[in-house]
């Protein structure tokens, strides 16, 4: 496995995991998205 693709995964498991937590919060109420 070559030094990008290690980097490429690396990044995609950190997106993934900001995305649960994101989604985490807001389905415990504790982050609020002022909606227009």
């Amino acid at each position: 496995m070559s030094s990008g693709q290690r980097f490429f995964l690396a990044l995609m498991l950190f997106l993934n995991i900001l995305v649960l937590g994101l989604l985490a919060l807001l389905a415990t109420g504790r982050l609020e998205i002022p909606l227009p």
